[in-house]
Formats: structure tokens, C-alpha cells, sequence
């Protein structure tokens, strides 16, 4: 079925749901690679694919992965819904930062004071070459006042200041910038008058003609 609404206002397709559980529209498809429901907007920056909103239950459910080409975006919190050994859910919520970094982590040991670090290939490939990366790390044993040296793009250095450090093991966490996207600091990505005005609301069955 193709439905189109062609008037100057009015929705393609309204359907409304009798009963409890029952949806208001339901789209199956058993095709090989074929969609259960396809939504597209275009006009404006107000143009929504597909809104959804509950103001009791959930706006969205996904039971299953879920694939998004291009940016995604939340005004609340971002979190991993973990089970506990109580059988309890818990929220473990995301760190956020005003750039987009990646980060990486390992371990390290250090031979009569020294250490030399390579970056995983894998993680080095998805971060930006120019411009420096940090290096944190923490010392497992009598500090030796370990310190960072010879960043480069394959790898690190790391040096004892003490000439007694001798062998020790020690952790590490490389923080760089992504490659490939825009590094501006605390993007805009809203003007202050912009989604001011809510969606309009759902049409109610019967109100008007169509």
C-alpha cells in the first residue's frame, strides 16, 4: 500500500490502535533484506524521519542491535544498562568531553629504568597524526617517578627518574584525537531560537477530514 495525502495539509498514513497492546500502525516484512517501516523527511531542519514520544512509557524500544550513519546526538544521559548479581539493573553512565577523543590501554614493564611503548597499530590508524596525544600513567610497585618521553606516531617512550627503578611494571592510558571529524571545542550544534517550537502534535482521529 502507497499512501499519500495530496492537500496542503494532512498525513500520508493515521492509524490508531483498538485495544489493549494493540499498535496504531504495524509493518512487517519477510523479504530478504526488505524493511518493516521506512521514514523520510527531507524539508527543513525541523523534518523529523520518525518522531516517536510517550510521556508514560518509553519513546523507542529496539530489541535487537541498532546501526546509526551519522551523528548521534542526546540532550539527557548516555549510559550501559548492567545486570548486578542482585538480579537489579544498574546505570553505568558515559564520560563525556568537549572534543572527540579516543583512547586506548595497556601495560607496560620497565628493563633497568626504561620502557619503549608502540601504539596499537589498530588504535594509531583511527587517530589524528598531527598535534601531540596523552599519556597517563601509573606506577605498580615504590615509585620511581616514572615520566613520558619521545611521543611519536607509533609510539612512547617511558624513563624513571631515579637511576634504582630497575624492573617495574606500570599501566598506561593514551588519549588522542580522532581523526577524520571536526575538533572545534564546545560545537554549537543548536542555535539558541533553534527547537524552540516542539513537533506538532499527533492529529486525533476524526478531528478533521482527510
Amino acid at each position: 500500500m502507497i499512501a499519500t495525502c495530496d492537500g496542503v495539509d494532512g498525513d500520508g498514513v493515521l492509524g490508531t490502535g483498538r485495544g489493549q497492546y494493540f499498535a496504531g500502525v504495524e509493518g512487517t516484512s519477510n523479504t530478504v533484506g526488505g524493511n518493516g517501516v521506512i521514514a523520510t523527511a527531507h524539508n527543513g531542519t525541523q523534518a523529523y524521519g520518525l518522531w516517536a514520544r510517550s510521556d508514560s512509557g518509553y519513546a523507542a524500544r529496539f530489541d535487537g542491535k541498532v546501526y546509526i550513519n551519522g551523528d548521534f546526538q542526546v540532550t539527557g544521559t548516555k549510559g550501559a544498562v548492567v545486570r548486578a548479581a542482585d538480579g537489579t539493573y544498574r546505570g553505568m553512565f558515559a564520560v563525556e568531553a568537549p572534543e572527540s577523543w579516543f583512547e586506548d590501554f595497556g601495560f607496560g614493564r620497565l628493563v633497568d629504568g626504561r620502557a619503549d611503548v608502540p601504539l596499537d597499530p589498530q588504535f594509531a590508524e583511527l587517530v589524528r597524526e598531527e598535534g601531540p596525544y596523552h599519556v597517563f600513567l601509573t606506577e605498580y610497585g615504590a615509585g620511581g617517578g616514572l615520566f613520558v618521553t619521545d611521543r611519536t606516531s607509533g609510539g612512547f617512550a617511558v624513563r624513571a627518574a631515579s637511576e634504582d627503578a630497575g624492573d617495574r611494571e606500570f599501566g598506561y592510558r593514551v588519549v588522542a584525537r580522532r581523526k577524520g571529524v571536526a575538533q572545534e571545542r564546545f560545537a554549537v550544534l543548536r542555535d539558541a531560537t533553534e527547537g524552540k517550537e516542539a513537533p506538532r502534535e499527533p492529529r486525533v482521529p476524526g478531528a478533521e477530514a482527510y
